[in-house]
């Protein structure tokens, strides 16, 4: 989990190396961050998920919630920790693709996200090989099959290949499966339940409107490159 404040993304260009990333819904992320975390986190089981996002909100002014910041104002340069006890985990409830795609190693533990945060962020998306989304895995197995046919396979074109009387089933792109649902292997806490209420929803809304523009801008330039 320190990665993901450790190492933002890398300086992209040059070189051989592709960059692929999956982006996830920010409502369904952070709820889902929150019951995943509840597994070891006492914390997260001793209050709801809105307590957090309420702190988080008031942090932040309460009245530009989760919205980009021109820039640091000089007391938010220190790691979230006030007197509404936030931890640095609960940074991952708000802005967190944002941060990890645009942030600068000094800016990774700031609550505030800037708009030149986001900028970067946007500007580094544009230059990943492949960008998908949870919700549309399908579509995201094709992109990677279309840019790597010799190593990776639709499920359409190892069906493809079985009807046909070959052995699609047992040639190397089988080893290399791409995902079409969202089966995430982590356990999550049982007591929590499938989906947050209406109230939960709208603070996490609130305190994750940049990550909300980035993912809109993310499915927009991915649907002018199909």
């Amino acid at each position: 989990r320190d990665e993901m404040f450790a190492h933002p993304a890398p300086s992209i260009g040059g070189g051989s190396v592709a960059f692929v990333t999956i982006l996830r819904e920010p409502k369904s992320r952070v709820w889902s961050y929150y019951k995943y975390t509840q597994t070891f986190s006492k914390r997260y089981r001793q209050r709801p998920l809105s307590y957090f996002l309420s702190a988080i909100n008031q942090t932040l002014g309460g009245d530009r919630h989760g919205s980009a910041v021109q820039a640091h104002p000089e007391e938010a340069v220190a790691v979230a920790t006030s007197r509404l006890e936030l931890h640095r985990d609960d940074l991952q409830l708000t802005n967190m693709m944002a941060r990890s795609l645009g942030a600068q190693p000094a800016e990774l533990l700031v609550l505030p996200v800037t708009t030149a945060t986001l900028n970067t962020a946007l500007a580094n998306l544009r230059q990943f090989a492949v960008v998908g989304f949870i919700d549309e895995l399908d579509a995201f197995a094709e992109r990677m099959s279309e840019k790597w046919p010799l190593l990776l396979a639709s499920r359409g074109a190892l069906d493809e290949r079985a009807g046909s009387g070959q052995r699609g089933g047992e040639s190397r792109h089988a080893l290399c499966p791409m995902p079409h649902e969202n089966a995430a292997l982590n356990s999550t806490f049982v007591t929590a339940s499938a989906h947050p209420d209406l109230e939960t929803r709208a603070l996490i809304r609130d305190v994750n409107r940049v990550d909300a523009e980035l993912y809109a801008a993310a499915k927009a330039h991915a649907r002018k490159r199909r």
